[in-house]
């Protein structure tokens, strides 16, 4: 069984699956919220939010505009069908899409979406051609498993298998959250991280010295895509790391970190249960956030008695760290 490889979300897509794309393109950052939150009901863990251009600003142009460019972005879901599937299973799934689109557009407007049927394409080589290291701040190294070369001293690899390259790093979300974690824990912390994909977070937190790390997600696969991630980078057996199939709900006791890099509104949701854990002096990295959503999370932020101590931002996203008084 083959895994194929997509950008930046928090599960895989199996080959043993035929797979449909829906796309919008060219829309601003709070529309391309809006539509992961519709789409997510259609294809859980399979929705993704790329950076799609910069357009000089001329005219009336689609997305958000800022010192004289607009930033516009593609939101993309991947459904599955069965492979031997009839015409009709591939119609119906596809309406079903095509209207929950028509009842968000009657909100706020947005181009036409696009469903293709995607191609049987050999994923693990496309995975190959297109990515390899990626070091978004000054320790972490994200790496594919089979770049066995030789690292810069106090470099930190955090490797991940072909097929599990939802959350590898090259997404400004993911990038700011290591960033943020690097020059925020503190050896032997105790780190919950929220929304684990992939892993990459969890391995990091490990490597730049938590004393111990939990890790959870809703969905399943995502999961077990931790899992095998710990495998990949040797800790497989560490008895410092749990991985949960759940949310932050799940949790109780004291966390002196905690992790986030999923859109704002999910995060908003979970503020309570943050605050609820987090030791006094503990401290949060939220990414995921696009800028158009920053003001409400961070109202959601302050009136839980949370302190943000700092903010960056790549293009239209935002990451935050914070802290409990």
């Amino acid at each position: 069984m083959k895994e194929a490889w997509a950008k930046d979300s928090s599960s895989v897509i199996l080959l043993d699956m035929a797979w449909i794309e829906f796309s919008v393109s060219d829309v601003d950052g709070e529309v391309a919220e809006a539509l992961c939150e519709m789409l997510s009901a259609h294809a859980p863990g399979r929705v993704v939010v790329e950076e799609n251009r910069l357009h000089a600003s001329l005219g009336d142009l689609p997305g958000r505009e800022r010192k004289g460019f607009v930033a516009s972005f593609e939101v993309k879901a991947f459904v599955e069908i069965p492979d031997d599937a009839e015409d009709r299973v591939l119609t119906e799934k596809t309406r079903k899409l095509k209207e929950a689109a028509h009842y968000l557009k009657a909100i706020r407007s947005f181009p036409d979406p696009v469903v293709r049927r995607l191609p049987d394409v050999n994923w693990e080589e496309a995975w190959r051609e297109k990515h390899g290291r990626i070091k978004p701040g000054n320790k972490i190294v994200v790496v594919p498993s089979w770049d066995e070369g030789d690292f810069e001293p106090g470099d930190l690899p955090v490797r991940i298998e072909p097929g599990m390259a939802f959350g590898v790093g090259s997404h400004p979300s993911t990038k700011l959250c290591i960033t943020l974690l690097e020059d925020t824990l503190r050896p032997g912390d105790r780190v919950l991280d929220v929304g684990c994909g992939t892993g990459v977070l969890t391995v990091a937190a490990k490597s730049l010295g938590a004393g111990s790390v939990l890790a959870c997600d809703v969905d399943g696969e995502s999961a077990l895509s931790t899992r095998e991630a710990l495998g990949q980078n040797d800790r497989q057996d560490d008895p410092s790391i749990g991985i949960v199939h759940g949310s932050i709900e799940c949790f109780s006791g004291k966390i002196d970190l905690v992790v986030i890099n999923i859109l704002a509104h999910v995060i908003a949701a979970m503020i309570p249960d943050v605050s609820r854990l987090l030791a006094p002096g503990g401290r949060f990295v939220f990414s995921g956030i696009l800028s158009e959503a920053e003001k409400m999370l961070v109202e959601k932020i302050t009136e839980e008695g949370l302190v943000i101590d700092e903010r960056r931002t790549i293009v239209d996203w935002v990451g935050l760290q914070g802290r409990r008084m």
